[in-house]
């Protein structure tokens, strides 16, 4: 029973949290490097070292990211001004205009993420398929 137990607990150690070498994943948006949570910098640092192809796609992923922020703030604050404006003046065309900034806000944010997203996972696709070794 015990020369049992201790089979099962070495095949276990040995094939069942062996991980494959040098490969990325992207899970609920969180990059992981050898088995490891990364931070997205350093998935691009270590992408920029041994894979050139898969660190463009995560340059534009960065670029998507600034481009979101950037966005959001200019968008936001003309749908603040223009809600101020529509609460001081309650015009017809004013409170629509000022719905339509919101809802503007939210289709390019959720678009520019979602395709952020898309080329993290391409990069990381690339990552994986190069034979660098």
């Amino acid at each position: 029973m015990k020369r049992l137990l201790v089979l099962v607990l070495v095949s276990i150690s040995l094939f069942g949290f062996s991980q494959e070498s040098n490969k990325m994943n992207f899970k609920n948006g969180e990059v992981f490097y050898n088995g490891n949570v990364i931070k997205f910098k350093k998935a691009k640092k270590i992408a920029k070292e041994k894979c050139p192809d898969a660190f463009k796609h995560f340059r534009i992923a960065s670029i998507k990211r600034g481009i979101t922020i950037v966005w959001g703030i200019t968008a936001g604050a003309r749908a603040v001004g223009t809600i101020g404006n529509a609460i001081t003046d309650p015009d017809a065309a004013q409170i629509i205009s000022s719905a339509w900034g919101v809802s503007n806000l939210g289709i390019v944010i959720l678009w520019s993420e979602t395709s952020r997203k898309l080329d993290i996972e391409k990069g990381i696709q690339v990552f994986n398929e190069t034979n660098w070794e």
